[in-house]
């Protein structure tokens, strides 16, 4: 019980984080202070349900799909805006996070082979991912000058958007789960996937535009 709150409790800081970044890259949301409440809550338990399980390879691509999902709706309820800007919107986050996750995982990985401990208590752990999103709002806001470009100029058809994204998206579950969650040890082939995951979530910004 007490897993499920902390994950419910993490949840909510994602959303709240992820509404910030929506300030950032779109228009003030014109929602009040209870419908943005209410809109939080909703989705923090919907993503508490998706992270409560471990997923691996097939699994794990369809997490990766119901979370964008997630994303995307947030972004189009919250800020009213069009289904193509919030696929976008929702996609620069999300490969956001990734950097972000390999960027931690990569130095948390290093520490733990060092003092010779496993790496298993960073999963769903509440301060690793808060310090993920808090990481990934800084890379929005340093980079938000572009970012707002890539979402303004959007001309691509939606077709092609779904394309992209659905490509960007495979590919990066298939990084990450190509390790199960349970098998992570400092080696070589963790740290190449890791660096993997890492170019190819900078590639795929740039592919949006």
């Amino acid at each position: 019980m007490i897993k499920v709150l902390e994950i419910f409790c993490g949840s909510v800081f994602i959303w709240f984080v992820e509404y910030l970044a929506g300030k950032i890259l779109l228009n003030n949301s014109q929602k009040g202070i209870v419908e943005k409440a209410v809109l939080i809550i909703i989705f923090s338990i919907a993503l508490s349900i998706i992270n409560i399980e471990n997923f691996e390879v097939f699994h794990g691509i369809v997490k990766v799909f119901s979370v964008y999902l997630l994303q995307t709706l947030f972004y189009k309820f919250m800020f009213n805006e069009s289904l193509s800007k919030s696929m976008i919107v929702a996609l620069i986050w999300y490969l956001c996070i990734s950097v972000s996750e390999v960027i931690i995982v990569l130095i948390i990985s290093i520490i733990t082979s060092i003092i010779k401990q496993p790496m298993q208590f960073i999963k769903n752990n509440f301060i690793i991912n808060d310090l993920i999103v808090g990481i990934s709002l800084v890379i929005i806001e340093i980079f938000k000058n572009k970012f707002k470009s890539f979402i303004k100029n959007t001309s691509t058809s939606r077709g092609s958007y779904v394309i992209i994204i659905a490509v960007i998206l495979i590919t990066l579950a298939l990084l990450l789960f190509k390790i199960p969650f349970n098998s992570w040890k400092f080696n070589s082939e963790f740290l190449i996937t890791m660096l993997i995951i890492l170019c190819f979530s900078i590639i795929g910004i740039y592919l949006i535009k």
